[in-house]
């Protein structure tokens, strides 16, 4: 792959979010702070609904969560990442 391909790729995801799902808010604004310092954007949610609403209105890249969060909305929320995920493949 040459240079001007991964400068594009990686311009690309730093434009895209990391979508954070966590219902302690402590807990996101550490996660946020760390995606921060390393170059992303990042999204919060408290809850699987929240998470399902920004999937759909952002170009994320990728969906870190804690477990317990999504129990109720995780074939939702998989589903919807997966389609958005092959939409830019």
């Amino acid at each position: 792959m040459n240079s001007n391909a991964t400068k594009n790729e990686k311009n690309k995801l730093l434009t895209e979010f990391i979508l954070i799902v966590d219902d302690e808010e402590d807990i996101r604004d550490l996660l946020v702070d760390q995606i921060q310092l390393s170059g992303f954007k990042a999204v919060t949610a408290a809850n699987g609904s929240e998470a399902l609403a920004k999937l759909r209105d952002n170009s994320c890249f990728l969906v870190l969560s804690d477990y317990l969060v999504l129990v109720r909305h995780s074939i939702q929320i998989h589903r919807v990442f997966l389609d958005k995920f092959l939409d830019h493949c």
